[in-house]
């Protein structure tokens, strides 16, 4: 079972093929996994790495998955989300295994993936971004788009905003707790700025007046209450059920989309990689080359 150059990747490949023969995990055929694991391998030694315990690390595996989501498949086209998945899941035993063996001590970075089926959240061109403030009837919808896209929030740090998270005259939001409790401030446009404007001068008194509540909430719902995550995403629902666009009322758009749209946007116009990590509150500057991995394969296809 020799396929490598390097004596060590033999011997941990028949490592491996024992380990899934002992935990019965076959897909593919019975060798998706052993295939997953034997393209990595020669995929180190084309780059000149032959030492597991010092060559597996965040840069090499961010470089590895660039190349498995562009490389082309058996029809010609690239992989199937479904099968990087697989792949994926494949290396996540293999590196375990070493884990096991103490040749790692620790495991490295891997993309993020997941089992089986799954439908991911659509991302929106400029176009249908455009469409979706067109839609809006009132100044609390155009404050949630800009808050959610304009700003990139994800669900829990929309809900949790309070107004004075929104340094208005400064040109920025604060986003107190967002993931892994990390702080961040977000950088607001002048769009941005004059939606959440419109809406707290304007839209949110009446609401409070009515309701008599003195909530700090940011975006509060008809009853003067705090808006949840589920509110929210009625209110993107509501919006999108306006439009007569039949692709744009087919794609799966969620609270997500909506930030990944902004992050796709961005390496688009040829933002900073540092920038959009800091933008979206990402911990790892990997997670940020995701984006643009992924949109180079788009713009590939």
């Amino acid at each position: 079972m020799s396929h490598f150059k390097t004596t060590n990747y033999n011997i941990y490949f028949e490592d491996f093929d024992r380990l899934v023969k002992y935990k019965g995990y076959v897909t593919g055929g019975g060798r998706m996994y052993h295939q997953a694991v034997a393209e990595f391998l020669d995929f180190l030694e084309k780059k000149d790495k032959f030492a597991l315990e010092t060559d597996i690390n965040r840069e090499t595996m961010v470089a590895y998955y660039e190349h498995l989501i562009t490389r082309p498949g058996k029809k010609g086209n690239t992989l199937a989300q479904n099968t990087i998945k697989h792949h994926m899941f494949g290396l996540r035993l293999f590196f375990d295994m070493l884990l096991e063996m103490e040749v790692l001590d620790s495991v490295p970075y891997i993309p993020k993936f997941t089992r089986g089926h799954t439908t991911e959240p659509d991302i929106l061109d400029q176009n249908e971004i455009r469409e979706l403030y067109q839609l809006c009837k009132n100044a609390r919808e155009r404050a949630f788009l800009s808050a959610v896209y304009g700003c990139a929030l994800r669900r829990s740090e929309v809900s949790s905003l309070n107004l004075e998270d929104l340094r208005y005259h400064d040109s920025y939001l604060i986003v107190r707790k967002g993931k892994g409790s990390k702080r961040r401030e977000v950088p607001l446009s002048k769009k941005v700025k004059t939606d959440l404007y419109n809406y707290i001068k304007y839209s949110r008194p009446k609401i409070l007046r009515k309701t008599n509540s003195n909530t700090r909430s940011l975006f509060v719902n008809d009853e003067g209450h705090r808006m949840n995550g589920q509110a929210h995403y009625r209110v993107l629902n509501r919006i999108i059920k306006r439009s007569e666009n039949e692709e744009l009322l087919e794609k799966n758009i969620t609270l997500h989309s909506l930030r990944r749209s902004i992050a796709t946007h961005l390496v688009d116009n040829g933002a900073d990689i540092y920038f959009v990590k800091s933008f979206l509150g990402h911990v790892e500057i990997n997670t940020s080359q995701l984006y643009a991995i992924r949109r180079r394969k788009k713009m590939r296809l």
